[in-house]
Order: structure tokens, then C-alpha cells, then sequence
């Protein structure tokens, strides 16, 4: 049974309110697929370790419908079958505030829905009382905080990155720091952000220090343009719409690890560009 004080929703459907209870959910708490690249040893015993990757997450949910009439027990049960309609081309968030689970903060988990059924037969007692089944899957297995954290760094002083004489000014989020800024990814796995480079700027490079990994691109964007940089798409994206990802010339794509990641934002010239990094904390 699901913790006290559980709350799900997926597809505008509360599911821990009456005419709904839970009753089982499988899949958000324990690790996701792997697929893993290691390779037989030829002619010798034991395998050639490669890196092991998440695949999707496969999540069930098994929910009791219940109604005190036969209207509001049929209308409950074509809920279910509307939000929970596949296939679904776009994946939606599973949001829930679960203890345990992404330390009970507010998370979500983007799905879409692959299997929707009823073990018992609808309407085991008077009609108004059932036992159905989800089955929904997530392409990106992270779970995430409902909050999204906004930064914005604007470009350090001296043109060429974060300095000593501003290390004392790092940012947690929210106003604007100059150079750089700390972000705190309260989670357990790798973040992905969006960072978002505005013009004017002449070859911005983003930093993320703590990994030691850059992105750099090579341009000169006017006031007025940008470049969107998706760590995990990994798309660069001028003015939001046309791909420029010719212009990366230091693709380290770098997300924020667990804990404090440490930002800088510099380049060639120093003028008035602000560069913001979008996310959320991420769970596996």
C-alpha cells in the first residue's frame, strides 16, 4: 500500500481522492533498466567492462474505484480510461509527493501510458466497485522535483570568468550573479539543464567547474538573439527554432552532479549578456 499521505495525479486525475484509492504502485522506487556495453574476452573467461546506461522505467499503478452509486462509479471509470488513453505521442508528468521516494519533495516523472486494464470484473459489488490496472512508461527514467530552479549569471567583470574577489558572491539561485553562480542539485543523478545564452555576446563559454566540462560556442549574437543549449536533448537552438549546433565548438555537455555545482559564465568581451541555467533536482 502507498504511504500515508501519498498524493498522485497523472493527466489532470487525482488518484488518491474518492472515487479512487491506491492500492499498489510499482516502479518509482529501485533502479530503472540497464543496457550495458561490456564484451566477451576473446578466448578467455569474463567479460571487457564497458559503461552501463538507464534505459526507460516501466511504472504500474494499481488503483481501487469505488462510488456510493452507479453514476458516479461509471463516470470514475471512463476518467480513468480518458486519462490514461494511449498511445499518447507526447510524454506527460506523473505528479506525486510520495515519502520515501525523491525525498518526499514534489516530483514528477514524464510517461505515457501503455496498458490500462481490470483484473476483477467492473463492478464486483453492485456495480460500483472495481480494481484497474495502469501500466505507463518513461523514455527518460529520472524522476524529478516539481520545482524548477532558475539562475541567472550575468558576465564576470574581468572578461575572463569567475575571479577571487567574487568567489564571496555566488549565487543558490534566484537573483542575478555576476561570473558565476552555485546551483544545488538536491537529488541522487545527473541533472540536465537549459541554458540559455543572450545577446550581446561574442564567444560565451558556460562552465561548469565542479566537472570541469565547457561549452563554448563560437559567434557573436546581437541584442535581441539567443541560444538555447539542451544538455539532454543536446540541441543548440538559435532564437529557439533554427539549429546551430555548428556552432558549438566545445561540446563537453555537463549536467549538474548531485550536490553543489559550481557555474562560470565568461567571454571575449565582457558586456551586458546574462546567461540563465534551467532545471530540476534529479532522482533515479
Amino acid at each position: 500500500m502507498p504511504a500515508p499521505g501519498a498524493t498522485i495525479a497523472y493527466n489532470g486525475l487525482a488518484l488518491d481522492t474518492y472515487p479512487y484509492a491506491l492500492d499498489t504502485l510499482e516502479g518509482l522506487f529501485g533502479s530503472p533498466e540497464i543496457v550495458s556495453s561490456d564484451l566477451p574476452r576473446v578466448s578467455r573467461s569474463g567479460m571487457v567492462a564497458g559503461t552501463d546506461y538507464y534505459r526507460g522505467r516501466t511504472v504500474t499503478i494499481t488503483v481501487n474505484v469505488y462510488a456510493d452509486d452507479a453514476t458516479t462509479f461509471n463516470t470514475a471509470v471512463a476518467n480513468l480510461g480518458r486519462a490514461f488513453a494511449a498511445p499518447l505521442a507526447t510524454p506527460l508528468p506523473l505528479s506525486f509527493t510520495i515519502p520515501g521516494i525523491a525525498d518526499g519533495l514534489a516530483a514528477i516523472l514524464n510517461l505515457r501510458p501503455r496498458k490500462l486494464s481490470a483484473p476483477y470484473a467492473v463492478g464486483t459489488i453492485g456495480g460500483r466497485s472495481a480494481q484497474v490496472a495502469v501500466e505507463l512508461y518513461a523514455t527518460d527514467p529520472l524522476i524529478y522535483s516539481a520545482a524548477e530552479t532558475v539562475a541567472a549569471i550575468g558576465l564576470s567583470t574581468s572578461g575572463v570568468g569567475l575571479q577571487f574577489n567574487l568567489t564571496f558572491n555566488l549565487s543558490f539561485g534566484g537573483a542575478t550573479s555576476f561570473g558565476g553562480a552555485v546551483l544545488l542539485n538536491s537529488g541522487s543523478a545527473t541533472a540536465p539543464a537549459v541554458i540559455r545564452i543572450n545577446g550581446p555576446v561574442t564567444n560565451p563559454t558556460v562552465r561548469n567547474v565542479t566537472t570541469g566540462q565547457s561549452l563554448k560556442l563560437t559567434t557573436t549574437l546581437v541584442a535581441g538573439e539567443f541560444v538555447n543549449l539542451d544538455t539532454s536533448a543536446r540541441t543548440v537552438m538559435l532564437n529557439g527554432t533554427a539549429d546551430r549546433y555548428s556552432l558549438l565548438t566545445t561540446p563537453q555537455w555537463w549536467g549538474l552532479v548531485p550536490g553543489l555545482n559550481e557555474i562560470r559564465y565568461f567571454a571575449d568581451v565582457t558586456v551586458a549578456s546574462i546567461a540563465t541555467v534551467t532545471y530540476r533536482s534529479a532522482w533515479v
